[in-house]
Parts: structure tokens; sequence; C-alpha cells
């Protein structure tokens, strides 16, 4: 089992076990999910985005900032009711 202190400012230090075993490195945001048993931590992928660079360029549909305003606002309703169907 491994152990880490909180600070007087609530800051902890993973240890470097955790950390290599789940690809942690200086400048990786880092995920702490509440589950029934105490809490999980999760690495986030922050550069999903930069690997879709160029995904879909070419042919592609010119879209204002009030379309894509108007997208986003349909689909927040869409999936409000979603959430209310359940």
């Amino acid at each position: 089992m491994v152990y880490a202190t909180a600070t007087s400012k609530g800051q902890i230090t993973i240890p470097v076990v955790i950390r290599k075993s789940l690809g942690i490195e200086a400048g990786t945001r880092v995920r702490f999910v509440p589950t029934a048993d105490g809490c999980e931590l999760q690495p986030v992928k922050t550069d999903s985005l930069k690997l879709m660079k160029g995904m879909f360029a070419g042919g592609g549909v010119e879209l204002s900032i009030d379309d894509i305003n108007q997208v986003i606002a349909d689909s927040a309703v869409e999936a409000g009711m979603r959430g209310l169907s359940k």
C-alpha cells in the first residue's frame, strides 16, 4: 500500500510508483473521481484535440458563430430531453 500526506494547503505528492503506473508526468492533468470505496485517480488526456488537427480538412461546411451557437443550444435542449426521459 502506498501513502501520501496532505499539506496544510490540501496538496499531496503522488508517489512515484503511482505516477509511473498511470503514466503521469509533469504537466499531466489528473481527475479525482469519487467512488463507493473512496476515490479514483485518472490522468486526463489533454492532447486529443491536437491529434485531431487536420482530420476534417477540406470539403467542410463553413459555419458562422451564430450557426455554431444554434447547434450548441439545440444539442443542450436535446440532451436535457434525454435526461428527462430516464
